[in-house]
């Protein structure tokens, strides 16, 4: 009787056969390989609670159908998947990698649960870039110091305007952490440079309760720099930005932007200093003394100082 196979073996041979046969030839256009496996694996487990099970013991799962899953943010599926598939740690990696792009809490959660393996330096960046502030959060419980890479997240953050995942990262930095070398004293001049305002009003805001959050006066000198006079205004209604440490700021050929500066008076004895250390030097004096010449503060300083009249010869004025 054991020579003879019973319908139940000719059933599994058949959906063995069905399920982890060579798939045809993908057409153009049409579904991949993969996709037919899984679609021939759906259409198998509707039939019948024993078909279902059949198939689930038949079935040979794949790392692929995971990524599938993954790819699709089906998180049932990737709980089934999960506790079937061998996965080496290349394949997790990707598979994690896709998840945190996807923006899958569950299925980040899933993975690191029922897996060996740990996130690496590359998750936390990604996790960090995609501005999911409770996924970043997951991924470097169990990950790697990222204190390497603080700066670069910082820069990105305020480049993308994740304002909740930049507030979440300068109120919890990694250690160890080097005030002197933060790369906090750049964001303030980097917003200036490369972002809109808002993004540096949400700077500014977050500065006012955070001291770690510094350059407020590198900032000014950059949006006096480049002329933005905008940006310059909202600088200096913060109580945090004092334009005297950074007296470089002067040194603007945007008249608009030296008037406001040479409004605080204290600014115009900085101005009154430089000229008589000779520090104006490093500009180009006779122009920058015709484009600042309707200004009346520059014309008292530099009467004061030149006195025999040289420079404003010079100048043409």
């Amino acid at each position: 009787m054991d020579q003879y196979l019973s319908c139940r073996d000719v059933t599994e041979l058949t959906l063995n056969m069905l399920l982890n046969g060579t798939p045809k030839p993908r057409e153009r256009g049409g579904p991949r390989l993969t996709q037919q496996q899984i679609a021939h694996l759906r259409s198998v487990r509707s039939v019948c609670k024993t078909w279902m099970d059949m198939a689930d013991q038949i079935f040979v799962f794949q790392p692929s159908h995971l990524l599938l899953a993954i790819s699709k943010t089906c998180n049932e599926s990737v709980q089934f998947l999960i506790e079937r598939v061998s996965i080496d740690r290349g394949k997790w990696n990707a598979a994690l990698s896709l998840a945190i792009s996807r923006e899958s809490y569950g299925i980040v959660r899933c993975l690191m649960k029922h897996t060996h393996y740990t996130p690496q330096l590359g998750h936390i960046l990604k996790a960090c870039q995609q501005g999911n502030v409770q996924i970043f959060q997951t991924v470097r419980e169990t990950g790697p110091p990222f204190h390497i890479i603080q700066r670069q997240m910082w820069m990105d953050c305020s480049t993308k305007k994740h304002n909740d995942m930049l507030r979440h990262l300068i109120e919890h930095p990694q250690l160890p952490f080097d005030r002197t070398d933060s790369g906090l004293c750049q964001l303030l001049s980097q917003a200036v440079a490369y972002n809109s305002i808002d993004v540096l009003s949400f700077l500014l805001n977050l500065s006012t309760s955070l001291e770690l959050l510094d350059g407020h006066s590198l900032a000014l000198k950059t949006a006096s720099l480049r002329g933005d006079i905008e940006k310059m205004k909202l600088l200096l209604r913060h109580p945090r930005t004092d334009a005297t440490q950074d007296p470089q700021c002067l040194f603007t050929h945007h008249t608009a932007c030296l008037e406001l500066l040479l409004e605080d008076e204290k600014m115009v004895r900085v101005m009154l200093q430089l000229f008589r250390e000779g520090a104006v030097r490093i500009i180009n004096m006779p122009n920058y003394l015709r484009n600042v010449a309707h200004l009346r503060k520059m014309k008292d300083i530099v009467c004061e100082i030149d006195q025999s009249g040289y420079l404003i010869w010079m100048a043409g004025l």
